[in-house]
């Protein structure tokens, strides 16, 4: 379902397995240190988006389009605890954007 980028901590999927069934940290698939574009290309062929802080991979998707999908956090340089209460409290909202065939950006700030 998610493909959490290295930018974030890989604590993020594990402490979400229960809100979003399938997601996983870079790290977890063997993809820590890869270049954004291994990483699209992993997202793409799996069916993931990518949540990231990197805007890099906005500029991909100008390119290339969607999928795979890009949820891209605009906090800033944030506690990984700040972080998960955003994901948790927009559930429903990125459950509905990954679902959804239309948009391919969601950006939180």
């Amino acid at each position: 379902m998610i493909l959490v980028d290295e930018n974030l901590s890989y604590r993020i999927s594990s402490i979400l397995r229960r809100t979003y069934e399938g997601i996983v940290h870079v790290s977890d698939v063997g993809l820590a240190d890869e270049d954004d574009l291994i990483l699209w290309e992993y997202a793409l062929k799996n069916g993931l988006t990518v949540l990231t802080k990197d805007a890099d991979f906005v500029r991909i998707q100008q390119i290339n389009g969607f999928p795979p999908k890009i949820i891209l956090l605009k906090s800033g340089n944030t506690p990984t605890k700040y972080v998960l209460g955003i994901l948790k409290a927009m559930e429903v909202e990125i459950k509905s954007f990954i679902n959804t065939k239309e948009l391919g950006l969601l950006e939180i700030i």
